[in-house]
């Protein structure tokens, strides 16, 4: 055999080996993600806070007799604010009822400068939700269930409604200011 043939069989060996290993299905080498189950809206707070990136919910939260009845105020209020956070909440079929008679406290949810938000739904109901009711809203501003500033939202399931008093119509599920929404099949607004 010469040389050249000796260099076209082990040039033609090694290509068959690179297909064959293209073509073998990989193991995912990324782990499954570590969801972190939520039962208050202290901790679902504190998940948000500490950047958790997968966070479940582990039953319904209502946040009605929060603060002694008044409800959430302003510092409650679930920020994802950190550059480029990316979390994704799953309603797991429970209930977020977000409720504010705090005059400052129009925002369920703000999602600020290069976070990521995506909402899905898990269950194989398809129940879950996140339901907002704001009082006294301020300076005729919208009572607003999601707010983005330079942020981006993906909607992946779940029902979304807002309830403002004492102006019913002065409600807004999803406000954005130079932001990306995608609202996928299933989200009910």
């Amino acid at each position: 055999m010469t040389k050249t043939n000796i260099r076209k069989r082990a040039i033609s060996i090694l290509l068959i080996l690179m297909v064959m290993l293209t073509m073998t299905p990989m193991t995912a080498s990324a782990a499954e993600p570590s969801w972190v189950t939520v039962n208050t809206y202290k901790e679902l707070l504190d998940a948000v806070k500490d950047k958790q990136k997968y966070i479940k919910l582990g039953q319904s939260i209502d946040t009605t007799s929060y603060n002694e009845g008044i409800g959430l105020l302003k510092r409650d209020q679930l920020t994802f604010d950190d550059r480029y956070y990316d979390c994704t909440l799953d309603l797991n079929g429970k209930t977020l009822a977000l409720m504010s008679k705090d005059a400052d406290m129009f925002y369920g949810i703000h999602i600020c400068v290069d976070s990521h938000l995506t909402i899905q739904d898990s269950s194989p109901a398809k129940t879950g939700k996140i339901s907002g009711t704001f009082d006294n809203v301020l300076g005729g501003r919208s009572a607003i269930l999601i707010r983005l500033d330079d942020g981006t939202l993906t909607l992946e399931g779940g029902t979304f409604t807002v309830d403002s008093h004492p102006y019913k119509t002065n409600a807004t599920v999803i406000d954005s200011e130079r932001s990306f929404v995608t609202i996928k099949d299933g989200v009910k607004l």
